[in-house]
């Protein structure tokens, strides 16, 4: 997380399209005692502080669950990792109890019972994990998506724009990839024309700086 950035994704990018979106999930080692959102919540109110892992200060996980803290007026202290990895080695092992991680990392661990699932970031459940219910079933409007799209330099010229962006869209269209991107958690987002994409940064981006000092995150 830094305080300035160097470049304005909207202003110094040219939207191309998007080519898929997914979500995060909320998980827990075993012996963590709430099984869902809302006992999660209420042992927060109760006891705060229940210490959280993420990949990193400032990474769309940890924003994730800041959202959850401030949406819910919970405190849980954030322990930041230098990647997934770690922070699941240490949520399997114990050492912290709950964790926000991408989806693909966390699926293996979930399938074997090392770790379980309490909710998960989309605006709908994932066929992946259809017995997990979405955050916003107890916190409604509170969703969280990593998202993955193809930018150009800024004044691309429109005709290029709009060859790249039937080309990607078709690729995207082709079972095996749909297949592969879902495999890992990902959603194919091909109705995504350049405007649609321009609208979707212009009304995205800005709401997580309010969520940042509203969480007191600070860059380190």
């Amino acid at each position: 997380m830094f305080a300035k950035m160097g470049s304005d994704p909207i202003r110094d990018f040219t939207p191309i399209t998007m080519l898929a979106a997914g979500a995060h999930i909320l998980v827990a080692h075993p012996s963590f005692v709430p099984n869902n959102l809302k006992e999660l919540i209420d042992q927060a109110k109760a006891k705060p502080g229940e210490p959280y892992a993420s990949s990193g200060l400032g990474t769309a996980q940890h924003l994730g669950m800041e959202n959850i803290k401030v949406k819910a007026g919970i405190n849980l202290t954030h322990i930041p990792y230098k990647g997934g990895g770690q922070a699941i080695t240490d949520v399997v092992g114990g050492q912290v109890k709950v964790a926000m991680l991408g989806l693909a990392p966390a699926l293996p661990f979930l399938r074997s019972g090392q770790l379980k699932a309490i909710a998960v970031t989309g605006e709908k459940r994932s066929p992946l994990l259809p017995n997990v219910p979405t955050v916003s079933e107890t916190l409604p409007g509170v969703t969280t998506l990593q998202w993955f799209a193809v930018m150009g330099p800024a004044g691309l010229p429109q005709d290029i724009v709009d060859k790249l962006n039937t080309e990607l869209r078709a690729v995207s269209k082709d079972p095996e990839v749909e297949q592969k991107l879902a495999a890992v958690g990902l959603e194919v987002r091909n109705t995504a024309q350049p405007s649609e994409l321009k609208n979707f940064m212009e009304s995205d981006i800005p709401k997580w700086p309010p969520l940042v000092k509203a969480a007191g995150m600070k860059p380190e």
